[in-house]
């Protein structure tokens, strides 16, 4: 195992970074100008990004800790998600979260800029191994204080279904997040005042899901904002939802499939057959009546409180968290 150096990534780092994303993950290459509009021009400002370098200064290790704003009882804290753990491929054989392990070193680095910079929550949504739980970062964050838990997957065809309570609503693609949203948010902040959620404004909502198909959900009789959620194309998961306590969040989902069914085009135009959802308790025990079956994907979240937060304030089962998160 060859000696590491960890620290913060600079500005000079971004091509050492981008050729190490594109020659040690599967997830393809990536440009600067979507470097720097994920990980720099965020709402929040800049992520924080632990690196590692070899003997030679080579850059072979990364970690990106991204900032948010929690509602937590109806106080704003800062939040940072940690996600994007690249290795080098000749760090591929390190013992998996031995005491050697690089992402420790990344951790332990980026944790101590998340105490210095007053962050009171650090969380995550990593992928969970069913056959290997002991392997999983999951596992390894446990040790450090941690909240653990695991949300199950469920799918469901996309087609009609015989949903009342959907029949209120009108849906449609969204066109903007505009100022209409900030309204919304503000409003639904108070309505979830028991809760930990993040804060959806509109930037937070153009920057997050501007690369979804995202439907919004208004009211037949007023025209009122009622919800919207956010659909990955690629897979058709639904990587962000809200709506407000009157509307339950499966009626967004019923009448979102609805809508979907009876334009094809849209479907056929972003790839995806079935909707799928991370079922967190604020989606409800209603899914098997409505079609959907439960997957073997389970999707870990775990967070930690800082700064002076209690841990009851940030248990998993009080957030409304969803994958886009």
């Amino acid at each position: 195992m060859p000696e590491l150096n960890y620290r913060l990534a600079e500005e000079r780092d971004i091509p050492a970074l981008l050729d190490l994303w594109t020659t040690s993950t599967s997830w393809g290459s990536l440009d600067e100008e979507t470097w720097r509009k994920w990980y720099i021009n965020t709402p929040y400002g800049p992520c924080l990004i632990p690196i590692a370098e070899d003997e030679r200064g080579q850059v072979v290790g990364q970690m990106v800790f991204s900032p948010a704003m929690l509602s937590v009882d109806l106080q704003e804290a800062k939040a940072l998600r940690m996600s994007a753990v690249v290795l080098h491929r000749s760090l591929w054989g390190t013992e998996r979260l031995g005491a050697n392990d690089p992402r420790r070193g990344l951790y332990r680095t980026g944790d101590a800029a998340a105490k210095a910079a007053g962050v009171q929550v650090l969380y995550a949504l990593p992928y969970e191994s069913r056959r290997h739980a002991e392997r999983s970062s999951a596992f390894a964050l446990r040790s450090v204080g941690y909240q653990v838990t695991e949300f199950p997957c469920w799918e469901r065809q996309i087609e009609p279904v015989n949903y009342s309570d959907a029949g209120g609503l009108r849906v449609s693609r969204v066109e903007s997040f505009g100022e209409e949203y900030d309204q919304f948010w503000d409003e639904i902040r108070t309505q979830f005042g028991g809760i930990c959620l993040l804060r959806r404004g509109s930037a937070w909502l153009r920057f997050r899901n501007g690369g979804h198909l995202c439907l919004e959900f208004r009211s037949i009789s007023n025209g009122s904002l009622q919800g919207y959620i956010a659909i990955r194309r690629t897979d058709g998961l639904i990587v962000d939802a809200l709506c407000r306590r009157s509307e339950p969040l499966i009626s967004l989902a019923m009448a979102g499939i609805n809508w979907l069914a009876e334009t094809p085009g849209v479907v056929a135009e972003a790839g995806f057959k079935r909707v799928k959802i991370m079922a967190t308790p604020f989606w409800g025990d209603e899914l098997p009546h409505f079609g959907f079956t439960v997957t073997d994907f389970r999707f870990g979240f775990v967070c930690r409180a800082e700064a002076g937060l209690h841990s009851e304030a940030v248990a998993p089962e009080r957030w409304h968290i969803t994958p886009g998160d």
